[in-house]
């Protein structure tokens, strides 16, 4: 129980960030302005972050497959 409740902080923590980033990525977007430069970079970061939450909770939970 303690993995899992860890497993779910991590990706909680990474959930604030990827959301903040994502708002700015759709204005960009609606404005048709190119992600680039440490903006870019940081998607790239949360991205892999959200990945490795979800298939380290993924190991912990047999019901959720990815």
């Amino acid at each position: 129980m303690s993995d899992l409740i860890a497993s779910l902080y991590n990706f909680d923590k990474t959930l604030t960030p990827g959301s903040k980033l994502l708002r700015v990525g759709r204005t960009k977007i609606a404005k048709d302005i190119p992600l680039a430069g440490p903006a870019l970079e940081k998607l790239r970061v949360v991205y892999r972050e959200v990945d490795d939450a979800l298939t380290e909770a993924s190991t912990r939970l047999p019901e959720f497959h990815r």
